[in-house]
């Protein structure tokens, strides 16, 4: 005869009408996983195929040797993880569940708690369901940033996400869909703050930043993967496009290269392959290769060289952004709604650059419009060395210039 067994099920043991009490029973949900002898977890009622496609999974999952794209992204979030086991998780965790669903905003950050490094929150932090989702994605923002003393969480910002105005435009809204892909995580163009985090209770939040010029022209937003071949072959070839935009102005070129060469060979996450293996990308030859060949291919070849794996994975992190230049010669690729007279600036304790909105009538206010990635500027180049003029500015609601 079977023993009793004690079951706790969190849909029914926590009143879910109950503030109060589902914000104490959640911060108490990772013990009671850790303690469990077995997690069930129900994905919902039973389907006329779902023995069929359980049994198709078994089968794949036995006969699966090589990795597939799909599988290759897995194990390049688990490295990006492992790579920065030292470093701010909260960030990572959030990139890597952001496609999750979720009844309740709040949840995006609760449903970490147990996941996250000690250090990164307050070890009496608690969920708050009375508090607006706004609210709290404040206060994580802020306490996370004060204890870690990194401002990596505003890379989670991008303009508009927030259909509130009055909003701070460096509160990072989670739950906004259809964002693009996060800059590498490994890379640290800011380095560390150097000094505490300020902010005001108009909202403002004092930055320490490096300007790298105002945006002169920008590119059209480059489209999600799995796009038609004619649309893939017209993002690669803005690149082009935009070389005589930079001329003798860019900071990169020496005596005897190639402009365009330099660019196509480092721009799109160049220094990748020196920071995580992969398993398509081998030399920057293979950039060269492959982009040059889309430059010089007519359209009937075109359609071959564009499903190479190196274009779709450049495209994977390129994808729902635009390419830009700046008036300082810097060639990047930044959110889909940067604009003409941006300004991207390295923020102390970023680790990207960021695209900052001037707010009209200011000359020391910006709203943020999202983080970029500037060739040659992600290894915190912009303040190893004598430090060009650095300046504190004030990071406000989302409104800008031309908003």
């Amino acid at each position: 005869m079977e023993e009793p067994r004690l079951l706790w099920i969190d849909q029914i043991c926590i009143n879910q009408s109950d503030r109060k009490e589902k914000g104490h029973q959640i911060a108490s949900m990772s013990k009671i996983y850790e303690s469990a002898s077995r997690v069930v977890i129900w994905l919902g009622k039973d389907s006329t195929a779902s023995s069929h496609a359980m049994t198709t999974l078994e089968y794949l999952g036995r006969q699966l040797r090589l990795p597939s794209d799909s599988l290759r992204q897995i194990v390049r979030r688990a490295e990006e993880i492992a790579l920065n086991r030292n470093r701010k998780t909260l960030s990572l965790l959030l990139e890597v569940t952001k496609m999750s669903k979720c009844v309740d905003p709040r949840d995006r950050i609760y449903g970490l708690l147990g996941l996250l490094m000690k250090g990164e929150l307050d070890v009496d932090f608690m969920p708050d369901y009375t508090k607006e989702v706004d609210e709290v994605y404040k206060i994580v923002f802020l306490k996370a940033s004060s204890l870690t003393g990194r401002l990596d969480l505003l890379r989670h910002c991008e303009h508009g996400s927030w259909p509130q105005k009055e909003i701070p435009s460096w509160v990072p809204n989670w739950n906004a869909q259809d964002k693009a892909n996060h800059i590498a995580a490994w890379l640290d163009a800011g380095r560390d703050l150097i000094r505490p985090i300020a902010w005001t209770p108009e909202g403002l939040l004092e930055v320490d930043t490096v300007n790298l010029g105002r945006i002169i022209s920008t590119g059209d937003v480059i489209l999600r993967p799995g796009v038609s071949p004619e649309e893939r072959l017209r993002f690669t070839r803005q690149l082009g496009d935009m070389e005589p935009s930079i001329g003798d102005r860019s900071p990169y070129l020496t005596s005897g290269e190639d402009l365009l060469g330099v660019h196509i060979s480092r721009l799109c996450w160049g220094s990748l392959q020196n920071k995580l293996m992969d398993y398509h990308v081998s030399s920057l030859e293979q950039y060269m290769k492959v982009y040059k060949a889309i430059f010089n291919s007519t359209s009937s070849e075109s359609s071959t060289i564009i499903n190479e794996p190196l274009v779709r994975q450049i495209e994977y992190w390129a994808s729902g952004r635009r390419l830009f230049t700046t008036s300082q010669g810097h060639l990047g690729i930044g959110p889909a709604p940067m604009q003409v007279d941006d300004a991207v600036c390295v923020i102390r304790g970023c680790g990207a650059p960021m695209v900052l909105r001037p707010v009209m009538d200011e000359t020391d206010i910006f709203t943020v419009v999202g983080e970029a990635y500037v060739h040659g500027m992600m290894d915190g180049e912009a303040i190893l060395g004598p430090l060009p003029p650095s300046y504190t500015v004030g990071l406000g609601r989302q409104r800008g210039k031309n908003d």
